[in-house]
């Protein structure tokens, strides 16, 4: 009996070990593999900067170009030391009384230049009698910038993104509606994993952005959920505690 409770122990401990494993190399190809573009087209865009006899008008394209990808490697940093907090358990929310519309304001104004070119119809809808909510707000909008920039990835041309929120009970309600694709009912229970992406040949980042929103979220004591209909597109809920009194 004690020979075969060491073996027990063993052979989990190697399951655990080769799991270990595993989501080490996953997480190792995915860097490499959202890493390996952006430096490309930097490597590319300092090799253009080094002509001497290169216009400023073309100087400061290639400079924008350069500032675009190094902001999208240091988000993909940012994201993975947020799992990293996230896993330990020292993921820490500063929380505080927050004007929400004043954060939905900002959310409004990051994203508003990408809806005008693509004739995305881009509303935001706040609810009477907002009451202020307890979080740290930096932190959320960091899940309105990872919902919305999902929202206007999936959503095509001429399409709509919607952004609301309203008070239920003790919690405020926020929500990001987009007219996408939608996404199919054996996907649903996966869209929070680590990693998951919807299309993952479109090459549109790690897909740690719901987990991490997830993360964020139920710190501050909240829930997060997603509602989607194939065709009809896909509607992300998280709540947040309400300051009462």
């Amino acid at each position: 009996e004690e020979r075969e409770r060491l073996l027990a122990r063993e052979q989990e401990a190697r399951a655990a070990a080769e799991r270990a494993i595993k989501a080490r190399d996953e997480v190792l190809g995915i860097v490499a593999h959202d890493l390996r573009n952006p430096v490309h087209t930097v490597t590319m865009s300092a090799t253009v900067l080094l002509e001497p006899s290169l216009s400023d008008e073309r100087r400061l394209r290639q400079a924008a170009i350069v500032q675009r990808c190094a902001g999208g490697m240091e988000r993909l940093i940012q994201d993975l030391l947020d799992v990293s907090l996230l896993e330990s358990g020292n993921f820490a929310i500063r929380g505080k009384p927050v004007q929400l519309p004043g954060v939905l304001d900002e959310a409004v104004d990051l994203f508003d230049m990408e809806a005008r070119p693509r004739r995305i119809s881009f509303s935001c809808e706040v609810g009477p009698e907002m009451p202020p909510v307890r979080g740290d707000r930096k932190r959320l909008l960091q899940v309105l910038s990872n919902l919305l920039g999902n929202a206007f990835r999936f959503t095509p041309a001429g399409g709509r993104v919607a952004l609301g929120a309203r008070r239920e009970g003790a919690v405020v309600e926020v929500r990001v509606e987009d007219s996408g694709p939608g996404i199919p009912p054996e996907n649903l229970s996966h869209v929070f994993d680590r990693f998951w992406q919807a299309d993952r040949t479109a090459g549109v980042g790690a897909g740690l952005g719901l987990a991490i929103s997830k993360g964020i979220i139920e710190a501050h004591g909240g829930r997060i959920w997603v509602e989607s209909a194939v065709g009809r597109g896909t509607t992300v809920y998280f709540t947040v505690p309400a300051v009462l009194g």
